[in-house]
């Protein structure tokens, strides 16, 4: 169970344990320190950005390392030299960062900002924790690329799911079985999405949503299962988003089932019927997967964009990172979370796994400038999230100039 957590400097919200209210943690986002359960202030003022004039981009190399880390899976430095007058300190300098994208997916989803600004009710997080020991690996033949995948068959038009649409969603959704470091397991549900191999589930689920928690000792991801077929693969950790509790796994393996199909979330209505797939409870009431009905209540939006999904009923404990399906098997939601004592639930929206597998930046430092000759020059490192690679190239623009309105 959890306990909802908002930084008061950047807004960033966790789910935290109910044994961590009234302690101090420490904010991933900003590094700034706050006590659990209190109550956030009201948010400062955004600084204006300065006039300014601009010049020609600096292509950056990327440099990426493999983590589970949160904050980035790459690092991308850059040096900006330029003739600066000197004495001439109070000129401002603005830096905007653009990428050019690899995507496999035709329509790739947009890139958000992530503002979590929830109500402050106690949320459940939807793995289900237990004190058992950890328990029980295959090169992969080319697999089909999204394009080559066959398309969504219709819906049936009664809000049922067809025979076609449910035994591929069942394929393709996993149980998934995580030994801590402790060596207690936790217990959640991932699916098969966007490129073979590829698992998406919770980041709660890895037991790595607050602070600099370590990666778990294994991650058992396991197919069919309770099924004459099931079989156990390992899950590798290529990234770990807090803000949005989203983690991203890959699986090798031969024969993997086909990856569902991640749509925005901009479409659904209040009341429009979905499916909650996964494994509530664990395996406490069997080994095979659940399908279970479900409606949308309301659609939570931070700065017009679509931050949360709320849902009505068909979702308990070890359903977390399992996928909230429409009726063509399209998944437009991940379960994260619910409150304890009603039938209201959550669900991050389509949009925001695209954010994450599409690439992006996690953080801009700026080193301090130093004189060269009679330019001045000052180290820019640009660090950036991009578990798949999509990204091939880094840019940055700069301008310099007074204070003033900001750039269009």
């Amino acid at each position: 169970m959890s306990i909802l957590a908002v930084c008061p400097s950047c807004r960033a919200s966790y789910n935290l344990p109910d044994n961590l209210f009234g302690r101090k943690i420490r904010c991933t986002r900003c590094q700034g320190s706050f006590v659990a359960g209190s109550i956030p202030q009201a948010p400062v003022a955004t600084r204006r950005l300065s006039k300014v004039r601009p010049t020609a981009p600096v292509a950056l190399p990327v440099r990426r390392e493999s983590s589970g880390r949160s904050r980035s899976s790459g690092v991308a430095p850059a040096i900006i030299g330029g003739s600066i007058v000197a004495g001439v300190f109070a000129a401002v300098l603005v830096a905007g960062i653009y990428f050019v994208l690899k995507s496999n997916n035709s329509t790739p989803g947009p890139t958000v900002v992530m503002v979590e600004n929830r109500p402050t009710v106690r949320e459940v997080p939807m793995a289900n924790q237990s004190t058992e020991k950890g328990s029980p690996n295959e090169k992969t033949p080319p697999q089909p690329t999204a394009k080559e995948l066959p398309s969504d068959p219709p819906g049936t038009g009664d809000g049922s799911l067809t025979p076609q649409v449910r035994e591929r969603v069942k394929r393709a959704t996993v149980y998934l079985r995580v030994t801590m470091q402790n060596n207690s397991t936790a217990q959640g549900s991932g699916f098969f999405a966007v490129e073979p191999g590829i698992v998406l589930t919770n980041a709660h689920v890895l037991g790595m949503l607050v602070g600099q928690t370590r990666k778990p000792l294994k991650v058992e991801v396991i197919l069919n299962s309770g099924q004459a077929d099931e079989r156990t693969l390992a899950g590798e950790i290529l990234e770990v988003d807090r803000v949005s509790d989203l983690a991203v796994l890959r699986v090798t393996g031969t024969k993997l089932p086909e990856p569902l199909s991640v749509q925005s979330s901009k479409d659904l209505q209040e009341t429009q019927q979905v499916y909650v797939c996964g494994f509530p409870l664990g395996v406490n009431l069997g080994k095979e997967i659940s399908i279970r009905k479900s409606s949308v209540a309301s659609l939570r939006k931070e700065g017009g964009e679509i931050t949360r999904i709320q849902l009505e009923g068909g979702m308990d404990p070890g359903n977390s990172g399992g996928p909230i399906i429409d009726t063509k098997g399209n998944v437009v939601g991940v379960a994260v979370a619910g409150i304890r004592g009603t039938t209201i639930n959550f669900a991050i929206p389509g949009e925001k796994v695209h954010s994450i597998l599409n690439g992006r930046v996690s953080k801009v430092s700026f080193g301090e400038p130093y004189k060269q000759g009679d330019k001045t020059r000052v180290p820019i490192t640009v660090e950036v999230s991009d578990p798949l690679r999509r990204i091939k190239q880094a840019g940055l623009e700069f301008w310099t100039g007074e204070p003033g309105e900001p750039r269009p």
